[in-house]
């Protein structure tokens, strides 16, 4: 033992006479931070520039007429990409668009074809025509910048189908209600007018006895003026409005028929929304505490959960209010809209414990098991309440919503019935109530006219007057008066995106450059202890005093050279790492600590191959370090690597040593930790008991090798 510190001492007094010796030293523990340093900086946070990522947009779009407007969806789209600067989007014309991409003046071209807004409205057609984006991409300029352009274009994309489902579901219930608010608005003359054609219909053996009576001379002109007077009813008002009134009506009934199937699949989409954000909710408040950090995490945590409440509380409530609507046309609809109600009553609930449980650990510093109890209780109760809904959908709600959907259409189809009737015969029924209002003016010629035609008109007046009878003694008009008027906004929203996807982060990391840290430290400490086993020996030279030293005594002597330079290195890089670039790290003294443990076990690794195997260690060593880069999942998923990378990752150093320091930068996961530095341990331990094993029966022949080698003249 004493020979293994005499060698360590003479190392330490040797540099520290020798200046050169020193400026090397100081090299050597800084030059793997500077490795470190700029691959991060360099890395900071590319996808927060992509601005200089040059995309040329060529529209060519010449638009449409829809719903009775000019369409031009490419101008729209050109005027919200100027806004949108998360790519370096460039408007040019067809040529330059080509000119430029040839010529690596951009990375991708984007053209929006002459037929782009006419394919996208092409859907109220019988042969709809999927719009498209042609997407053209330069890959020779960058082996990143294509999946940087292809994600603009696919979120672009996603843009274009979101807004045009908003804009035609928005046309359809804004069309909802204005019909709906223009058949309130004209209720009152229709009343007027059903009440008309009632009567009329009730009148009709009066009128037609009155018109026989004339001409056969039983009464005179005046008496029959007299009894139209009383029979035919005065709706002047009414009248000059009827055939705007029933074209209303008509473009109404079309419109429901073509759009009310499409509300059932849409709830049960918004249930299967709601369960999903209802099982992230439990999975975050089961899961997620045991192990947090700190007392910041944990309210980040809860301030997660409560985003999610607010989405799940809005997708809940607007599926109640639209089963609430559906409910006056089937009432067995509306014990599900309630209990959706008491959901919501819930989650309002589980909110509130949640802002219980951010006071907690805001005053105490910690979450108490018995508030959390509380909020995975709650959870675990909101969360089977939706499965249960969701499990019965087909077979309870769906039905039930299916009834009042035919009863929907049912209604609509009865009124364009009579609506169609009611257009047919308007003619003849005005020319019968406008006997009323003209009143003393009636003509002889006009009574001859009017027998001639009653025949005809009677049967078809009957007909209208019934079913117009059986839609006001059933209210039913006023029903769906009552759910085509809505907020079109909220249900265009709602139809949209029945499914949203809501993002939250469990481990934060604020930028790219302090999430690859952990992979460019790792890297850097390997790197220096390569650099060390090149410039130092790992062989002690004869002391002048004669002492001998044994092959171990030798092997552990020189090894704490390495030991303590390598310590240096890990503490300069981690250091720097967070006071240099400044970057996030969650624990920073575990951070220093694991950097420590893990350039310790790197050296023991390097030194241990280099002294056992002399160049040949080397050269294994720088092996390995590239078969760490590709493998160790430190800068691609693993899972996403070849299958021989895959085979060969648990066996890596650097596969540890990534997972600790990433455990330390985001939030630590302590069982994770101390797995990885587990593993470390082990790994310097085992290569330590293999250089004690070996160094005595490889000393002379590592020491041979290396004379030979050094005989060709070709090393130092």
């Amino acid at each position: 033992m004493k020979n293994i510190f005499k060698i360590y001492k003479r190392d330490i007094v040797n540099i520290s006479k020798n200046y050169m010796a020193i400026i090397i030293a100081l090299g050597l523990c800084i030059l793997p931070s500077l490795y470190a340093w700029f691959n991060i900086k360099a890395s900071w946070d590319p996808y927060s520039n992509t601005k200089g990522v040059s995309v040329a947009i060529v529209n060519l779009d010449k638009g449409t007429n829809f719903n009775g407007e000019d369409l031009h969806l490419g101008d729209d789209i050109v005027d919200e990409l100027k806004k949108n600067d998360a790519i370096g989007w460039k408007f040019v014309d067809e040529a330059q668009g080509e000119y430029g991409l040839i010529h690596n003046e951009y990375y991708a071209r984007i053209v929006i074809p002459e037929d782009f807004s006419k394919n996208i409205t092409s859907f109220i057609s019988n042969e709809p025509v999927k719009p498209q984006l042609l997407y053209t991409v330069n890959e020779k300029r960058n082996a990143v910048a294509p999946k940087i352009t292809k994600s603009g274009a696919s979120a672009l994309k996603e843009t274009v189908s979101e807004n045009f489902i908003k804009m035609v579901n928005g046309v359809i219930f804004s069309t909802f209600d204005e019909i709906g608010v223009e058949l309130q608005n004209q209720r009152p003359n229709l009343d007027k007018l059903a009440t008309a054609i009632i009567k009329l219909d009730d009148n009709m053996d009066k009128i037609t006895s009155t018109v026989n009576e004339f001409y056969d001379g039983s009464i005179t002109l005046n008496e029959v003026i007299t009894k139209f007077n009383s029979d035919v009813p005065l709706v002047e008002d009414s009248l000059n409005s009827a055939n705007d009134v029933l074209n209303t009506a008509d473009k109404f009934v079309d419109n429901v028929n073509t759009s009310v199937n499409q509300l059932a699949p849409m709830v049960k989409d918004s249930l299967q929304f709601a369960s999903n954000i209802a099982h992230e909710v439990q999975d975050t408040l089961n899961n997620n505490f045991n192990n947090l950090p700190n007392g910041e995490r944990v309210v980040e945590v809860l301030t997660n959960v409560k985003s999610y409440l607010s989405v799940l509380q809005g997708k809940v409530d607007s599926t109640a209010n639209l089963l609430d609507k559906f409910s006056k046309l089937n009432p067995d609809l509306k014990p599900i809209a309630e209990d959706l109600k008491k959901l919501s009553a819930s989650i309002s609930s589980l909110n509130s414990y949640v802002d219980t449980a951010i006071n907690n650990v805001n005053t105490n510093g910690t979450i108490s098991q018995e508030v959390l109890n509380n909020l995975r209780t709650k959870a675990n109760e909101v969360t089977k309440f939706i499965d249960d809904k969701l499990v019965t959908f087909d077979t309870v709600i769906k039905p039930e919503f299916d009834a009042a959907v035919a009863k929907v259409t049912s209604i609509s189809n009865n009124a364009k019935t009579v609506i169609g009737d009611a257009q047919k015969s308007m003619p003849d029924i005005k020319k019968l109530l406008n006997l009323g209002i003209k009143g003393s003016d009636i003509a002889e010629e006009t009574l001859g006219t009017l027998k001639a035609k009653l025949p005809e008109i009677r049967p078809t007046l009957h007909k209208v007057a019934d079913k117009t009878r059986e839609l006001q003694s059933t209210g039913k008009l006023d029903q769906l008066i009552d759910l085509l008027i809505n907020d079109p906004d909220v249900i265009k929203s709602f139809i949209s995106t029945p499914v949203e996807l809501t993002e939250s982060k469990v481990y934060p990391v604020p930028n790219y450059g302090s999430a690859m840290s952990p992979f460019f430290t790792s890297l850097s400490l390997w790197v220096g202890v390569l650099i060390l086993s090149s410039i130092l020996t790992v062989e002690a030279a004869p002391f002048n005093d004669g002492t001998v030293t044994k092959p171990y005594e030798e092997f552990l002597g020189k090894y704490l050279l390495f030991f303590t330079l390598a310590v240096i290195q890990s503490l300069i890089v981690t250091i720097g790492d967070k006071y240099l670039l400044g970057c996030y790290i969650s624990n920073f003294s575990s951070f220093v600590i694991s950097g420590v443990i893990i350039s310790i076990s790197f050296s023991m690794i390097v030194y241990t191959l280099v002294s056992l195997f002399g160049n040949v260690g080397k050269a294994i060593g720088v092996i390995i370090l590239v078969l760490q880069i590709s493998a160790s999942g430190g800068t691609f998923p693993i899972e996403v690597t070849p299958p021989f990378f895959q085979a060969i990752n648990p066996f890596l150093p650097f596969t540890y040593a990534v997972g600790a320091m990433r455990e330390c930068v985001a939030g630590i996961f302590r069982e994770n930790l101390f797995y990885d530095l587990g593993i470390l341990a082990a790994l310097f331990f085992g290569f330590l008991f293999v250089g004690l094993l070996l160094k005595k029966p490889f000393h002379k022949i590592t020491h041979k090798l290396n004379k030979k080698f050094h005989e060709s003249g070709i090393s130092e």
